[in-house]
């Protein structure tokens, strides 16, 4: 797996900037969600998927059968919120997994700011965000759209 590259190993199957939703959608059909309205298709596993050393809940999200954005977040168990058992520490670990996992594959980000760290590549960029209002936190891996 080249996340530099925009490269995501899932069961050993590599996604990419190239990766297209009839594809994606055949190789994984069993184990997806799917919502799709033709124009956008948004593709969750049913289960988490183990990337690097870590379980993540994986999002992928198709426009007109391009691939857009893969949203990742830790799937422990131990750090599930919910807003009628809310705990700022598991929020605060999540959030801090999720940053040592993308510095971990990619190194010192390339922007840090209060809302999370963020690397920019020609083929589009991957934020470790927390949003404090949703409460929300993830990994974003935005693709750019090919005609840019």
């Amino acid at each position: 797996m080249n996340l530099k590259d925009g490269k995501l190993n899932i069961d050993s199957q590599i996604i990419s900037k190239d990766t297209n939703k009839t594809d994606f959608i055949t190789l994984f059909s069993r184990e997806l969600k799917v919502r799709d309205n033709n124009e956008i298709c948004t593709c969750r596993f049913k289960l988490p998927k183990k990337i690097g050393k870590l379980d993540f809940w994986v999002t992928i999200k198709f426009i007109n059968s391009t691939i857009w954005s893969i949203l990742l977040k830790n799937a422990d168990p131990n750090l599930e919120n919910s807003y009628d058992q809310w705990s700022d520490e598991r929020f605060e670990k999540k959030r801090k997994s999720h940053d040592n996992w993308v510095i971990s594959q990619l190194g010192a980000p390339h922007e840090k700011s209060d809302l999370g760290i963020e690397y920019h590549f020609r083929w589009g960029n991957i934020f470790a965000y927390f949003e404090p209002r949703s409460p929300d936190t993830g990994i974003l891996i935005n693709y750019r759209n090919k005609n840019q």
